[in-house]
Parts: structure tokens; sequence; C-alpha cells
């Protein structure tokens, strides 16, 4: 489920690295974005309106305990790990597009707080689509080492891991 998530992600931000740029000096106010229809922004309305639809019917809410999942899951692994702050059940999704400052969609309780990680995934899948679209990664086969040399990617086990493992949250990754 993950994988199929990520895919989505990484589908849809490179699909908005195609759409032509928008020409505007407008800097909105924090956390006050002027809304924008999907067409004005340039988005296909009907698309957009399909991967909104898609998230949400992909949202995963279980297990609602997340506090005892990362617990369990992350401390074997990685002495030291802790959860920072308070938790509570899970609810449903949300989310927003913003682009050019301008809200576009949006969907859920995006005022929620909740338990946020794996952040960076997104934002990896979204600067691989653009390195991708830029030919500064050549191919999502090609291994990260070739691109990362911070020691990371070293050894047998780890120089093998290519971006689309990464993306495709398949790699495991040790470290």
């Amino acid at each position: 489920m993950k994988s199929l998530f990520f895919r989505g992600l990484f589908a849809v931000a490179t699909a908005a690295l195609g759409l032509a740029a928008q020409a505007s000096e407008y800097v909105p106010p924090r956390h006050d974005w002027a809304p924008r229809a999907p067409d004005e922004a340039g988005f296909d309305p009907r698309r957009l309106a399909e991967a909104v639809d898609w998230i949400q019917a992909n949202t995963v809410v279980e297990p609602a305990d997340l506090h005892r999942l990362i617990l369990d899951t992350y401390t074997p692994r990685e002495p030291g790990y802790r959860v920072l702050g308070p938790t509570r059940p899970r609810a449903g999704g949300s989310g927003m597009v913003v682009r050019g400052g301008h809200l576009v969609v949006e969907w859920g309780d995006i005022h929620r707080a909740d338990m946020t990680f794996s952040v960076v995934k997104s934002h990896l899948a979204t600067l691989a689509g653009l390195a991708l679209a830029d030919g500064r990664i050549a191919s999502l086969d090609d291994p990260v080492a070739r691109y990362v040399d911070d020691g990371k990617f070293d050894g047998e086990h780890n120089g093998a891991i290519t971006w689309r493992h990464l993306l495709e949250q398949n790699s495991d990754w040790s470290g």
C-alpha cells in the first residue's frame, strides 16, 4: 500500500512538472492562500479531481494507535528512537494543493495536528521527479551511489540501491 501511495505521489509530482509555469508576482500572506480554480492554476480539473479521489480512497487510517506501532517498529532498528509530542488516534487523511501561492484544492481537516513521519519520502519523490525531468538523474534504475557521495550508499548492500528502490520503499537501506 505504501509503495502504491508513493508511486501515485511521484506520478502526480512528475505530471505537475509538465504543466506550464504560471508567471505571477503574487506572494500570499502567511497561511492565507487566495483560492484559484484548477484550470486557472494550470491543472486539468478532471485529472486533479481523479488524483485527489485516488489519494482519499487510498488513505491508510489503521492502525489507529500510531504511537505503539512506531515504538514497536522503529525502536528495535533505531536505538534511541522516540516519539515527540502528544499522540491521539488517527483520523481521515487531509491535504491541499497550492500552486503559485494559490489554494487550488483541499480535502479533509487540514487544520488537525497529527503525527507526522516519513515526510522526507514525499520530498524525495518530488526532488527525484524534478531531477529526472531536468536530466540530473539519467534513470530511476541508476544506483544512488553514482549521485550521492556521502558514504551512506557505500558497500555491497547499500551500493546496489537505486532511486526506484527508494521511491518504492523497498531498498532495505541499512544505516
